[in-house]
């Protein structure tokens, strides 16, 4: 008979004998304790402990599997996993007793443990080991005790080992590995082991960049972590930009942060031209010139769009590496054609016409006040265009009191439309295009009905004529305050050409002259108009929309005599 199967054997009897020696003379909750739910502790299972006070002035009790032990005066506190049903009380000298409840520990309950006072140590044969409870930091360690993985519950082992020496092995990661060895002898032996760190606290910034470390991905912008001792490859990605490397040495115990380098940016060209001169090209979405034209772009997959007022728009994809050259022509589509006054005039359907290139809709209203397709400063229906001060015909960088040209001023004239110096649509774009008046926007208000709308991503209103159904998009691109951008998607705020003769609100600050009537409206489906009853008004100085108007019999006749001209000109 081997010397382990004696052992075990001596250990079963030792068991039974020792069994006899611990008793419990009470058990039952205590209901107006609230020691277990005034301070929950939690098991592995983040759920709260039940509470055992064991009424006892010996502290050489121990319950197995405790999550917390706490010593009184005259008593020993036990945390518990909820749900237990039995629990193993152990003592040195008296051995070990297997305890039952009748019903599942509570969480959050605190129980009441009487042992008694008068209890007869039986001196049992030796088990022939003891046990070694090894505290470890960090928690999540892993220990080996001679060679073999043991279970370590948050931090705390607790293993009976024979006597004599033993190896053990703690590890953990980002830490130094510990190892040593430990005598089991008579009495319990207890170790407090804390892993020395082996790492340093790194953050790598690469704004707009992805970031590698030795080929593992870690987002993009910034990362922060903790890193082992040594040396990393570090890699800035950009799509159509050659990655940038960084040779990293991590010290441990160092803070560390890092400003990588960027990608550098790998170029291709791009030569444009289309059937359709002067068509708008845009690249992934965004607006980079007009056809025939040679654009610096970035390598690598795009898609190409031409957009050309009177022609179908088309769309492309193009791959480009770097360095390569590469043309791309547009055969675009032309749409229906209109006659207005034997001129034939290039149209996007039966009710749009272009006047100095730019498109424009007849909405059947009384005046016959034609109605541009787009702001100044767009070139499609939902694009937000650029912002003007009132009376200003320049676009600026921020828009304030101090760089007003009107706001305050009283010499500007009753309605600036169709004057050069004050009119933005005019001086932008020319022929007769002009801002609309106060009248003119509650004449739109009136025989068109107004609905919200999205188009291709941007918010604003769909107005549609009641007469004739032709339609205008007006989005809602806010407005533009000091150098600051206001409720875009939100807000629509529209130029009117007229200003506000006298405004109560503004006298004190500005004077008689500092502001003007404009079309405002919000993302709530409520239209605020400049109607009789609602009307509305900015701030000279702010930065708001302009949608230029037309008359179509004097816009013709401005297109025929710039015809004689070019045919006077050639001849």
């Amino acid at each position: 008979m081997n010397r382990a199967f004696i052992l075990f054997i001596l250990s079963l009897f030792s068991f039974s004998i020792y069994a006899q020696n611990i008793r419990v003379e009470s058990f039952g909750i205590v209901m107006n304790d609230a020691t277990a739910s005034a301070s929950p502790v939690l098991d592995a299972n983040d759920d709260p402990c039940a509470l055992i006070r064991l009424v006892t002035t010996d502290k050489e009790y121990e319950i197995d599997g405790n999550i917390k032990r706490v010593e009184k005066t005259g008593e020993l506190l036990f945390y518990v996993p909820s749900g237990t049903r039995q629990v193993t009380i152990r003592h040195s000298s008296l051995g070990v007793l297997n305890y039952s409840f009748e019903q599942r520990l509570q969480s959050k309950a605190t129980y009441r443990m009487v042992l008694p006072s008068n209890t007869i140590v039986i001196h049992s044969e030796d088990r022939g080991g003891h046990y070694l409870v090894m505290r470890i930091v960090p928690a999540n360690a892993v220990v080996h005790i001679d060679g073999m993985l043991e279970n370590v519950r948050d931090g705390l082992l607790q293993k009976f080992l024979p006597y004599g020496m033993h190896t053990y092995r703690v590890e953990a990661p980002l830490y130094s590995m510990e190892e040593g060895s430990v005598e089991i002898g008579r009495e319990k032996k207890q170790l407090d082991i804390s892993l020395k760190p082996n790492f340093a606290n790194v953050t790598l910034k690469a704004q707009g960049a992805e970031i590698k470390v030795n080929s593992e991905s870690k987002g993009n912008g910034s990362w922060s972590g903790r890193l082992n001792p040594g040396t990393y490859l570090v890699e800035t990605v950009k799509p159509g930009y050659r990655n940038a490397s960084y040779t990293l040495v991590v010290v441990s115990g160092e803070d560390r942060s890092v400003d990588l380098p960027m990608p550098t940016p790998m170029y291709a060209s791009l030569d444009v031209s289309s059937n359709a001169v002067n068509g708008s090209v845009y690249v992934d979405g965004k607006h980079i010139g007009n056809t025939p034209d040679i654009f610096k772009v970035l390598a690598g997959k795009h898609t190409v769009e031409l957009r050309a007022n009177g022609y179908e728009s088309k769309s492309y994809t193009v791959e480009l590496a770097e360095g390569e050259a590469k043309k791309l022509f547009a055969e675009l589509k032309e749409t229906a054609k209109s006659t207005y006054g034997g001129q034939a005039t290039t149209a996007s359907s039966s009710s749009n016409c272009t006047i100095n290139g730019h498109e424009y809709v007849d909405l059947g209203l009384p005046s016959g006040l034609k109605w541009a397709t787009c702001n100044v400063g767009a070139n499609a229906s939902e694009e937000y265009g650029n912002y003007y001060a009132w009376g200003e015909t320049k676009t600026k960088k921020s828009y304030n009191t101090g760089n007003s040209k009107t706001c305050g001023e009283s010499n500007v004239p009753s309605d600036i439309s169709g004057i050069h110096a004050y009119d933005a649509a005019l001086k932008n774009w020319g022929g007769s295009w002009r801002m609309p008046t106060w009248e003119e926007f509650k004449e739109l208000l009136k025989y068109c009905t107004w609905t919200w709308a999205s188009r291709n991503g941007k918010n604003g209103y769909e107005v549609k004529s009641k007469k004739n159904g032709n339609s205008i998009f007006l989005p809602a691109a806010g407005y533009r305050c000091d150098g600051w951008s206001n409720y875009d998607g939100a807000r629509g705020c529209y130029w009117s050409a007229t200003p506000v003769e006298s405004n109560p609100i503004l006298n004190i600050i500005w004077g008689s002259s500092s502001s003007a009537y404009s079309l405002f409206f919000d993302n709530s489906g409520k239209l605020i108009d400049i109607a009789e009853d609602h009307m509305y008004w900015h701030i000279r100085y702010h930065g708001l929309s302009v949608r230029p108007v037309l008359e179509e019999e004097k816009a013709i006749l401005i297109e025929f005599e710039k015809r004689d001209r070019n045919q006077e000109q050639l001849q």
